[in-house]
């Protein structure tokens, strides 16, 4: 078990993730928007997120090399394209005192099912700019505790960066984050074949109905390719041995259930014996991670020949899904 999960060669991936968050995370931001020391972790209001957003974010993807690719720090090539995406309230989310309602108009509350807001919304001369939609990436857990659903107000912005800087001055401009907005959503996922890796990456900025700003980020880098050298195909093999004693551990445990209700002992009377219990919880543990395990191996086949070529429908999505598979699995 020891050897089948835990004799992995993790440092491409080490590395492919301390270099996007050196250029994306650490990076300054220009010294013409922020007379001090400023990064991403640094962000407190909506003016600053956007400052990240030209600077940071964009210098990160300055490198096009063909007009329809880009590449982060000339290595890494973007998949997809960059998805902002958020998640807002209704302006009656919350109650007013009845002696102050009249003094204000609207509240606005914490972000939950109930109060998400579905309605198209926009600048004055186009109130229905922005529509509600739906994806298919995983949810998200905030910084708040709120579970984040896929769903939102998507905009994705273009591999060059002079349109996407463009895209991204009509959103500051239309007011796109404002006091309704609770969550922001940006998705990049990015392919090094130099490391041979993936890599899913989220920035979350969450605003609190006080006014207060949260921001954090999501990694998760995981390899395109499991088996490459001599070592990985003994890993496999490994695999292979641990996977079918699994199935004959499983297969002993309910022979035990059986043979115990024939001596009149009830199912639950058994499963609560202490060290009954700790083995088919450690059974099922290994179980479902097998389970993920091989769903992972035969979707990242499947993916690989898709990324190949980048308009063949590969979506962040499915970058986020195998990355979050990947970290569930050894976390």
């Amino acid at each position: 078990v020891s050897i089948v999960f835990m004799c992995r060669d993790i440092t491409n991936q080490h590395y492919l993730e301390g270099a996007m968050k050196s250029a994306f995370i650490d990076t300054e931001f220009p010294a013409s928007s922020s007379f001090i020391k400023k990064t991403f972790y640094d962000i407190g209001q909506i003016s600053e997120y956007w400052q990240w957003t030209y600077g940071p974010m964009i210098e990160a993807l300055n490198d096009l090399t063909k007009e329809e690719e880009v590449y982060i720090m000339g290595t890494t090539r973007i998949i997809d394209s960059v998805r902002l995406r958020q998640l807002r309230v209704k302006s009656d989310s919350c109650q007013i005192t009845s002696k102050l309602s009249p003094f204000f108009g609207v509240c606005y509350s914490a972000w939950s099912e109930k109060h998400n807001e579905r309605d198209p919304f926009g600048p004055d001369d186009n109130p229905t700019k922005y529509v509600y939609s739906e994806t298919d990436s995983p949810s998200y857990w905030g910084k708040l505790g709120t579970i984040y659903p896929s769903s939102g107000y998507l905009t994705d912005l273009s591999y060059n960066p002079i349109t996407a800087t463009q895209k991204l001055q009509e959103l500051e401009a239309d007011n796109w984050i404002d006091e309704s907005t609770r969550v922001v959503f940006v998705t990049i996922s990015a392919f090094s074949p130099n490391l041979n890796s993936f890599i899913s990456m989220v920035f979350v900025v969450e605003f609190h109905p006080s006014g207060f700003i949260i921001p954090s980020s999501q990694w998760r880098p995981f390899p395109a390719n499991l088996y490459l050298v001599s070592v990985d195909y003994f890993r496999l093999v490994l695999e292979i041995v641990f996977a079918i004693s699994l199935v004959g551990w499983v297969a002993n445990t309910l022979s035990n259930i059986v043979n115990a209700h024939r001596r009149g002992i009830s199912f639950i009377n058994w499963i609560f014996t202490f060290w009954n219990l700790v083995d088919v919880l450690n059974k099922c543990f290994f179980l479902i991670v097998t389970i993920w395990y091989i769903v992972f191996l035969v979707r990242l086949r499947r993916f690989r020949y898709t990324v190949i070529d980048i308009n063949q429908g590969v979506t962040n999505s499915e970058v986020e899904y195998l990355g979050q598979l990947w970290n569930n699995i050894f976390t």
